[in-house]
């Protein structure tokens, strides 16, 4: 029997910025999938050990959820008119 594998990846993101208030949301989801068609399977007798595989349907799913916000009250950055206005 020959292995199968199939995998099916889903992924989304979005970013929402405002630069100059200094306001940022970030958020995404994933979605993975996969299958396959043989299980691996290992007999141990006598000191041997004998490795094969077992047709046998089988999947993993995952999932994974991403969700970020940052803020910052005071600006980084100094403009040529706040300079200029402290001199």
């Amino acid at each position: 029997m020959l292995a199968q594998n199939k995998t099916l990846h889903l992924s989304t993101d979005y970013r929402f910025r405002l630069p100059i208030e200094m306001w940022f949301f970030n958020t995404g989801v994933t979605y993975t999938y996969q299958h396959r068609n043989l299980i691996p399977s290992q007999t141990i007798s006598s000191g041997l050990v004998n490795t094969s595989s077992v047709p046998q349907d089988n999947g993993i799913s995952s999932l994974n959820i991403c969700i970020s916000h940052q803020t910052d009250s005071k600006p980084s950055y100094k403009t040529l008119i706040d300079e200029y206005l402290q001199s």
